[in-house]
């Protein structure tokens, strides 16, 4: 995607964002997001993103991930042979609600930042981080809806996976290891399919008005996902998986024989890469929403940003060419 960004010129004009080639291609999406968190006007947002926003979600995410594998391995798979006690399974519920909506909160934090600041840069304008923190709660309330109902949807797979889990453990004495190899990837491709539309729904429901966010956002995020799945895919495998391969490593280094010192270094090596790419990830998801958008000609409202802040917005539309206000 060859895009002429806007700069601040000396005389305090901004140039126009015109948009040469769109190509929709993983490759070419992550290229264009790198360009833009290196952007010499907002570098120092995205960083502070980084900082204040993105890295202690990556946190609550791997506990998340480290507490979970707890529970599965520890309670489900190797129960506690009596006289053993079971723990408090009230304990257990209570820890995994506060850490998933923990979670929940930070990452739509963390999409409504980067959405703001992508699209405040797209339509011509120079943003502090200052700018961003004060748009979060207008966005925030509109993506919190669309976030909860795309989470319903992983809990309900998670909990349909874990019920034919142990189902077909317990009645078909089916072999752990195949068991788990054909639910890892059953449970993966459901999760590439909610993961694309939701992240198409956000953008959704950040730009296309009040009206559309939730079910809406999400069903209007499954039509935009139509024909994009290779893309989709892409995006999956350069993005997404190596934070899941963070992930994993995180668990494993955490319930390792190091000794504690070892294990903070490797944790925090560990946060701080899944962390970058957890940002990468979430501004290359809105590069692919603007791709998919032209692509289809429609035009992007950048109107529905500018609202949550007190700037001026003068381009702010992407698709056959933007347009001066």
């Amino acid at each position: 995607m060859d895009i002429e960004r806007f700069t601040k010129c000396e005389n305090g004009q901004k140039e126009r964002l015109l948009v040469k080639d769109w190509s929709t291609g993983p490759i070419d999406l992550l290229r264009e997001a790198l360009k833009l968190i290196q952007d010499p006007y907002h570098i120092c947002t995205f960083a502070l993103i980084q900082v204040i926003i993105v890295v202690p979600s990556t946190v609550l995410v791997l506990l998340t991930q480290w507490f979970e594998y707890e529970v599965v391995h520890k309670l489900v798979l190797q129960p506690p042979a009596p006289p053993a006690p079971w723990p408090d399974m009230w304990v257990v519920f209570l820890i995994f609600v506060a850490l998933s909506i923990g979670s929940l909160v930070l990452a739509v934090n963390h999409v409504a930042a980067t959405f703001y600041t992508a699209g405040s840069m797209y339509s011509g304008n120079n943003v502090s981080f200052k700018q961003v923190m004060q748009a979060l709660p207008g966005l925030w309330k509109k993506l919190i809806v669309t976030a909860l109902w795309g989470h319903a949807f992983y809990v309900i797979e998670s909990l349909f996976f874990f019920v034919v889990f142990n189902g077909c453990n317990a009645i078909f004495a089916v072999p752990v290891p195949i068991l788990c190899i054909v639910t890892s990837v059953a449970a993966g491709l459901a999760f590439f399919f909610t993961n694309t539309v939701l992240q198409l729904a956000y953008g959704v429901t950040v730009f296309d008005g009040d009206d559309c966010q939730g079910v809406a956002a999400i069903v209007k995020g499954l039509c935009l996902a139509r024909n994009q799945w290779c893309n989709a895919l892409g995006l999956l495998l350069i993005n997404d998986l190596p934070g899941i391969v963070l992930g994993t490593a995180f668990t494993f280094s955490v319930l390792s024989t190091l000794d504690a010192g070892s294990k903070c270094v490797i944790a925090g090596i560990v946060i701080f890469l899944a962390s970058v790419f957890r940002n990468l990830s979430s501004v290359t998801y809105i590069l692919f929403y603007f791709s998919v958008k032209v692509s289809r000609g429609e035009k992007i409202n950048f109107d529905a940003i500018a609202d949550q802040s007190q700037f001026e917005t003068r381009y702010k539309t992407i698709g056959g060419g933007l347009t001066s206000c």
